[in-house]
Parts: structure tokens; sequence; C-alpha cells
């Protein structure tokens, strides 16, 4: 329900989605270019959970680093960015201070001339900033 944010692995045989209203990161195996693996029928959209937040966060959009980390804009008690590990084995949360603190983080996306330029949509405040980033982003594909 709601899924917003979409990724692909580095190496491409993974696309990740973020559920925006529950909190939740989902991922599927890429078969083929246009087809995924899906699980079991249990599952509406045939998907593997990465990660599932607990208590009242929500995804937004997302971008992938170069070392495969998911990093999803967060909504909620704790907005920020939520990187998540690309195995599911953890993640961490990173909280904009003062002067970019802002309740809607809604986007990210890598850019400048080594990809280390996090450029985050604040859309309570309407703006969007560029901080450092500590691993490069992942270069889009097309």
């Amino acid at each position: 329900d709601a899924p917003n944010g979409v990724g692909l692995s580095p190496d491409g045989s993974r696309v990740y989605v973020a559920e925006t209203f529950v909190g939740r990161v989902w991922t599927w195996d890429v078969v083929e270019p246009g087809v995924l693996r899906t699980k079991a029928k249990g599952r509406v959209h045939g998907g593997d959970l990465l990660v599932g937040l607990p208590g009242y966060d929500l995804f937004d959009s997302m971008a992938v680093d170069v070392d495969g980390n998911v990093c999803v804009a967060t909504i909620g008690d704790h907005p920020g960015i939520t990187i998540v590990k690309p195995d599911g084995s953890g993640y961490e949360h990173l909280v904009l201070d003062e002067p970019f603190a802002d309740p809607m983080n809604t986007n990210i996306c890598f850019g400048g001339p080594d990809l280390r330029t996090a450029y985050i949509t604040l859309s309570a405040s309407g703006r969007v900033v560029a901080v450092d980033w500590p691993r490069p982003g992942l270069r889009l594909n097309y």
C-alpha cells in the first residue's frame, strides 16, 4: 500500500521499494530486465522485507549509495534519513540538525563531482539542502 521510493542495487540484481504508510522497505530479485522473482503467495506483492521501522516513522523517496545501502527519506517521530544495509542486517538513522532540521524529509539524491553530496528535500519548509555524505551515491544507470 502506497509504494513511493524505488532503487536498484549496484549490480542491478535487486530492486528496492519504500512503502510509505507502514515504514517498510521491500526487495525483489531481478530475474531479467523487467522481470522480478516473487515470493510466497500470502504476500500481496511477493517481496521480501528488507526493513520495517518500529513506531511512527514513514518512508518516502530513496537513493542507493555505492555500497548498496538504501538511503530513505523518513517522516514521523524520527525525521531524517534512514540508511539500511543492503542485506537487511541493520540500519542507522541520520537526523538533520539545525539549520537543516525539518519534520518532512521527503527525498534524497546524490550529486557533485564525486557523488558525495546528498541533496535532501525538506518539504515542511520548502527547501532543498546539500549536505556532505560519508560515501558516494550510486551513479544512476539511466
